[in-house]
């Protein structure tokens, strides 16, 4: 009768496959030290250019009218946006910093033009008393973390003439370039193009009275909203300088500061003088 022979064999290794994540987390808390000194110089660094950053817009926006109105039209759109537009969910990325919740995946509503064709994310909208519809577009996002927006300005008290010239029936009709849907913000037009220096605006595409299909030159009226506010922004920084002028000026008053540190006379002292 043949001789059964059971043999052990080597257990299994279970944490194996655990070892490599072992060996990082081993290097990690070994030179912790040199690690936290490299997050200080890198978040000084991110610090101190942001600063700066900040310091040269507040100069600029100071010195420059019409650059401090777009400014206020971004913050303008930024207090009244629809927050349901504004979406944004957890990236698998931050797999990479340690789960820390650094990347999100824009959900927000996109803004599109006539064929459907991306203009960027919804980030606010404002309906100025100029006859404008400004709505703030976030373009593009620099290393998934800052956005890269710009404002566009639709005229929403637009007509356009239609029908010919010899039509009795010709007349004006307005034209609704924005549509809202569920998912998207649609702008009837081509694209957009920068306008001036800090707005951009849609191309539209018309039929003129002969029923010919062109692409109608808005650019002066767009223009001549921007120069109107930049105006009277101007106009107030410049009543409330020469305000400070003159109250300065007041204070440098030789005869008013002698009024002012001369004592007070008594009436007996008055009438003595007299």
């Amino acid at each position: 009768m043949a001789e059964i022979v059971v043999t052990e064999g080597a257990p299994a290794n279970i944490g194996g496959a655990f070892e490599p994540v072992k060996d990082i987390l081993h290097f990690l808390f070994s030179n912790w030290y040199w690690f936290a000194i490299a997050l200080f110089f890198i978040v000084a660094t991110i610090l101190v250019i942001y600063l700066i950053g900040k310091i040269l817009d507040m100069a600029k926006e100071r010195d420059e009218p019409g650059y401090a109105k777009y400014k206020m039209t971004v913050m303008d759109c930024m207090n009244n946006r629809n927050l349901k537009n504004i979406r944004k969910r957890y990236s698998i990325k931050n797999l990479f910093w340690l789960g820390i919740p650094i990347l999100w995946v824009d959900l927000s509503k996109r803004v599109v033009d006539k064929f459907d064709k991306p203009i960027g994310r919804y980030r606010g909208e404002i309906q100025s008393q100029d006859g404008t519809m400004n709505y703030l577009v976030c373009k593009k996002r620099i290393l998934g973390l800052i956005d890269s927006n710009v404002v566009i300005k639709v005229l929403v008290d637009l007509k356009w003439e239609v029908g010919k010239e010899k039509d009795k029936k010709q007349k004006s009709m307005p034209l609704n370039l924005i549509k809202e849907y569920d998912g998207y913000i649609k702008i009837n037009c081509l694209g957009i193009e920068k306008v001036g220096m800090y707005y951009h605006m849609p191309v539209i595409e018309l039929a003129d009275k002969e029923g010919t299909t062109i692409i109608p030159d808005l650019r002066k009226s767009v223009e001549g909203v921007v120069v109107d506010n930049t105006y009277q922004l101007m106009t107030q920084r410049l009543l409330n300088t020469g305000a400070k002028m003159m109250d300065k000026a007041m204070e440098l008053n030789p005869r008013l500061k002698y009024d002012q540190k001369s004592p007070e006379k008594k009436p007996e002292e008055e009438d003595g003088q007299a």
